[in-house]
């Protein structure tokens, strides 16, 4: 398996190196991946702490209960939403909470946007912050045929 998986997948974030060793990941519990030794007559299954928390299991570990079952019960209920102009109870009480005096938006955000990765989320976050400097500083903005947005020429 992980000699076919050199041959067949890029990893981006290797940068395009495919030498080295290859995980091949069975299963994956609280901090643990399971992970397959050595080509042998019979795998054997061997813990390996996940060092980089797959990214985005840092907080929780993987298999947590608890979320597992609110993602199933949240696939199985609304499968993929597209959310512009939507809205569903879970992302409307979530917005609730975040803003209300018990959450970390109370006194400075007045509304809340959702977004399915960090990344997206911050080119949608600076895209709403530029719009919202441009609409308050237009006349600023546009000196000559040259444009200068927060002070850099753009060409």
């Amino acid at each position: 398996m992980a000699e076919r998986t050199k041959e067949n997948i890029w990893w981006p974030f290797v940068q395009h190196a495919s030498g080295g060793g290859v995980n091949v990941i069975d299963s994956a519990y609280g901090d643990f991946f399971n992970v397959l030794g050595p080509s042998s007559s019979r795998p054997v299954l061997h813990p390996q702490l996940d060092s980089s928390a797959s990214w985005w299991t840092q907080t929780f570990g993987h298999t947590n209960t608890r979320l597992t079952l609110a993602a199933a019960r949240a696939a199985g209920r609304y499968g993929h939403v597209m959310f512009p102009r939507a809205t569903h109870a879970p992302a409307l009480a979530l917005s609730e909470y975040l803003l209300s005096p018990h959450g970390p938006g109370h006194e400075w955000a007045s509304r809340v946007f959702f977004s399915d990765n960090g990344s997206t989320g911050m080119e949608v976050a600076l895209k709403m912050a530029l719009r919202t400097f441009v609409r308050r500083r237009e006349a600023y903005l546009i000196t000559n045929k040259d444009s200068l947005v927060g002070g850099v020429e753009v060409d």
